[in-house]
């Protein structure tokens, strides 16, 4: 599997993530919660819902975005063919370090 972030490894469909939002497994964290569902396909893929309580501003939650991205992207190849869906928490703090951390440790569970 490719290192990019590629539409194959992306969900993008309203039906796909109304799938995974009752998916089988859920990890509570500080900052997010992470909700997965076996795949459909053969690979692992990725949802993110970062609403506006979370900021007013859309750049800062395009940069937990990308946070979110980069750190699935990286894991991609170690991790179980499942569905994955980062729904990120109002509560989050402004500190990218933290949940990059979190996201490994979650990534570290769903390891193949």
């Amino acid at each position: 599997m490719p290192f990019y972030f590629s539409k194959l490894l992306r969900l993008r469909k309203k039906n796909e993530f109304n799938r995974l939002k009752k998916g089988d497994g859920k990890l509570v964290f500080d900052q997010f919660v992470l909700v997965s569902k076996k795949a459909e396909l053969s690979i692992p893929r990725l949802g993110i819902i970062v609403s506006k309580k979370v900021s007013k501003k859309a750049c800062i939650r395009n940069q937990y975005k990308r946070v979110i991205r980069e750190s699935f992207r990286l894991k991609a190849n170690t991790l179980k063919p499942v569905d994955y869906l980062v729904i990120v928490r109002h509560n989050l703090t402004h500190d990218k370090y933290h949940l990059r951390q979190s996201l490994d440790k979650a990534w570290q569970r769903y390891s193949e």
